[in-house]
C-alpha cells in the first residue's frame, strides 16, 4: 500500500526504501534506493537526487524541478515526468539513469536528459525551454509532438524512433530557429 505524507518535510537526508507518495519535500539530499517508488506532488527542493537502485523510480508531477536527477551507477533510476518542468540535467554523460519517461501531456525541458531509454508516450509533448541533448535511445509515441520552439534539440548514444505522426514544431525567433539534430 502506498503511504501518504502531508506535512511539510525538511531534513538532512531522505532515503526512499519502499513505495511512498509524498507533497513538499525538502532535503540536502534525497535518495531512491532499491525497491524505492517515490510520487512527488509538491515541490521538490534539495541540493542532491540520487537513484541507488536500477528500479528505484521517482515520479514528478506539475512542479518546477530544479534539481538534477543523478544515477549512482550507470542504468540506476527510472524517472517518470508528467506536466514537469525539467531545469536540471536528468542523469549524466557516463551515468545514465535506466529511463526517462514523459507522460501524454506537456512537459518543459530545458535541461539534458541522459538515460538509456527516453520515451514520450502517444499524445505527449515535450516543449523546449532551451537547447536540450537526449542521449540514449528516445522514442515517441503515436501522435506525440517535440515543440522545439526556437531551441535546438541534439539526439546521440542511441536510436530515434518517431511514432507514428509524431509532430515536430520549431519556431523563428528573429536569427533563431530551432533544429533537430541526430546522430551527433
Amino acid at each position: 500500500p502506498t503511504k501518504q505524507v502531508e506535512k511539510y518535510l525538511h531534513f538532512h537526508e531522505i532515503n526512499f526504501n519502499e513505495t511512498v507518495s509524498v507533497g513538499d519535500v525538502h532535503a540536502t539530499d534525497i535518495k531512491v534506493n532499491a525497491n524505492g517508488v517515490a510520487t512527488f506532488r509538491g515541490a521538490v527542493d534539495a541540493n542532491s537526487f540520487t537513484f541507488f537502485d536500477n528500479a528505484a523510480e521517482a515520479s514528478f508531477g506539475a512542479i518546477n524541478l530544479g534539481v538534477q536527477l543523478d544515477a549512482n551507477a550507470p542504468g540506476n533510476g527510472i524517472a517518470n515526468f508528467d506536466q514537469t518542468i525539467i531545469s536540471e540535467d536528468v542523469g549524466a554523460d557516463g551515468a545514465r539513469l535506466a529511463q526517462a519517461n514523459f507522460a501524454a501531456s506537456e512537459s518543459h525541458v530545458n535541461a539534458n536528459i541522459y538515460a538509456n531509454a527516453i520515451d514520450l508516450a502517444a499524445g505527449g509533448t515535450i516543449t523546449l525551454d532551451g537547447a536540450s541533448t537526449f542521449t540514449g535511445a528516445t522514442t515517441t509515441g503515436a501522435n506525440s509532438i517535440l515543440n522545439l520552439t526556437e531551441h535546438d534539440i541534439t539526439f546521440k548514444g542511441g536510436l530515434v524512433n518517431l511514432g507514428h505522426d509524431t509532430t515536430i514544431k520549431t519556431t523563428v525567433n528573429g536569427a533563431n530557429l530551432g533544429n533537430f539534430v541526430a546522430g551527433a
